[in-house]
């Protein structure tokens, strides 16, 4: 049985602020972590790995398999700290997250396959807007169980995340291009969460007292 209703609270004005600033924080700690394990891997198996016949250096082609888990783990820690209070039944989120950060790893290539490796901006922004769908995924099965337009939440992430393969253009330096990567979608994501704990949840309510 689904229970589609908020727990009977409004969020504080803090927790939308906190969702961006902490969310944030998460690539950065993410990114250190990754670098230390990356660190203590290069010492052990050297700075280049065979992979299916060719030479890669370790750091470039392991980085992602590991970023992207320990950023998963550590969003999905936060985020449930920030949502339990206002949302019934958060005890999967954690794992959900995680699952959630696993599938670029599936899906950016497939779709890079998919489009070519196009340079075509419209393409690169299509492409990045079906990865932040992938992501975006398995928490919405999650959300559709606690709140209702659950929808919105695929929506925040595949615009957030289709507006970020505008920074190819800008930048490709990886710290700075990570964390504006994350700061797009976590705006988006945000007001999804205000609608979806707050506004939709008080028009409702508004309608149900001016209809009697």
């Amino acid at each position: 049985m689904k229970d589609t209703q908020p727990n009977n609270k409004n969020p504080h004005w803090w927790f939308y602020p906190g969702w961006v600033v902490l969310n944030n924080i998460i690539i950065v700690l993410a990114w250190y972590i990754t670098w230390a394990i990356m660190n203590q891997l290069v010492a052990f198996i050297g700075g280049r790995i065979e992979i299916a016949g060719h030479s890669r250096i370790t750091e470039d082609f392991l980085f992602i398999f590991l970023f992207l888990p320990v950023t998963g783990l550590l969003a999905g820690f936060v985020q449930y700290i920030l949502l339990r209070p206002y949302l019934p039944r958060m005890g999967w989120w954690v794992a959900t997250t995680f699952l959630s950060w696993i599938m670029p790893i599936i899906t950016g290539s497939l779709i890079a396959n998919l489009l070519n490796a196009s340079n075509n901006i419209l393409l690169i922004m299509l492409g990045m807007s079906l990865i932040g769908v992938s992501i975006a995924l398995p928490q919405w099965w999650m959300l559709r169980q606690r709140v209702q337009h659950a929808f919105l939440w695929i929506l925040a992430y595949g615009l957030g995340w289709g507006v970020n393969g505008l920074l190819a253009l800008v930048t490709t330096e990886p710290l700075p291009f990570l964390l504006a990567m994350a700061l797009i979608p976590n705006i988006t994501t945000v007001f999804v969460l205000w609608l979806l704990l707050d506004g939709i949840p008080r028009l409702e309510t508004n309608n149900m007292i001016s209809n009697h």
